[in-house]
Parts: structure tokens; C-alpha cells; sequence
């Protein structure tokens, strides 16, 4: 069970050309953003939190909270997974590196 939590729900990203509103890259993460601060750019990264779990059909699914970093073509760059397992994000403020 724990260890299906991020294959429950997933959220596809996708990045537009401003100019012609054309697709550039996309990328599927696992779990739920909060709200739009959930996102961050920074120096051509993209990074995500997301709450991953929750509840199931069958059960409680223990939450917990991941961090994906992407680079500006939405290529992984790197994550860390498992913070603040049973809880959920409520707010998220990313700051300089």
C-alpha cells in the first residue's frame, strides 16, 4: 500500500512557448500541487512540492511530501521524497537555492 502511494494520482505538466502558444516540453509528477505557489522557477529549474497518498478505496494511504526539480526542459534533475510523512502541504515558500 505505502509503497503504491505515488502511482495513485499524478499531475502532467506542461510548458508553453509564450510566443505561439506552442508546446515545448511536458512531464508527468506524481501526486498533487496545492496551488500555483507550489511551483517555482529558479535559475532555468523548475520545482515542484507535491503531496503524494491520501486516502484509498480500501484504506488510509499514509501521506507524505516530495520535492521535483526540473530542468527548463522539464527533464528530471532530481527529487527528495518522504518529508513530513501523515501530513499534507498547506502552504510551500521556496527561497534563493
Amino acid at each position: 500500500a505505502q509503497e503504491h502511494r505515488r502511482d495513485l494520482t499524478s499531475t502532467q505538466i506542461v510548458k508553453l512557448d509564450v510566443n505561439n502558444l506552442m508546446q515545448v516540453a511536458s512531464t508527468l509528477v506524481p501526486g498533487t500541487l496545492l496551488n500555483q505557489f507550489s511551483l517555482d522557477e529558479h535559475n532555468d529549474n523548475l520545482r515542484v512540492a507535491v503531496t503524494v497518498g491520501g486516502w484509498a478505496q480500501f484504506g488510509n494511504i499514509e501521506t507524505a511530501n516530495d520535492l521535483y526539480i526540473f530542468d527548463k526542459n522539464l527533464r528530471p534533475r532530481g527529487n527528495i521524497k518522504d518529508m513530513g510523512l501523515t501530513e499534507r502541504i498547506y502552504s510551500a515558500r521556496f527561497i534563493g537555492d
